[in-house]
């Protein structure tokens, strides 16, 4: 398909690349084309997997039972005092 400029509109994974020498010969030009979706997608989950573990301790810190062993408080007072 060409486009109203003359060139090719589709992307082009190799093409002729004139050299401004007229003693050498032209060359090719390649275009590697790579994602990098998977490791993207794999850090991600990692840090999604460390927020959550974080997260979980910090549950586990601040739960009515951890904070029972320290403040003399029970039932209601307790579960108010937590929500704080």
């Amino acid at each position: 398909m060409i486009n109203c400029k003359g060139t090719s509109s589709i992307n082009q994974s190799a093409f002729k690349q004139p050299i401004a020498d007229p003693n050498t010969e032209d060359s090719v030009n390649l275009r590697l084309w790579w994602s990098k979706k998977s490791e993207k997608d794999a850090m991600k989950q990692q840090r999604l997997a460390k927020k959550v573990k974080i997260t979980t301790q910090i549950q586990h810190a601040f739960s009515k039972e951890a904070i029972g062993k320290y403040v003399p408080l029970n039932g209601q007072k307790l579960h108010c005092f937590v929500l704080r």
